[in-house]
């Protein structure tokens, strides 16, 4: 299943019209979060996409910590 991220105020109802962006690009990435920056009174949801793999080391380790956890 994949989930519209980007669908998120909507389904919450918010009455100002949010900025909502999926980004894949770094150059994408930097032009919503100056446009975010510039209307600080909306919502902002943004959906970044990464490669699959490509997960931070800290993640990584908090991951498999909550796991072993969840097992005992």
């Amino acid at each position: 299943m994949s989930w519209d991220w980007t669908a998120i105020p909507a389904a919450l109802g918010v009455g100002t019209e949010p900025i909502v962006r999926r980004v894949t690009t770094v150059g994408e990435l930097r032009d919503v979060l100056n446009d975010a920056a510039a209307q600080r009174d909306r919502m902002v949801v943004i959906e970044a996409v990464v490669p699959r793999m490509d997960v931070p080391p800290l993640l990584t380790q908090l991951a498999t910590a909550a796991s072993a956890a969840n097992k005992s």
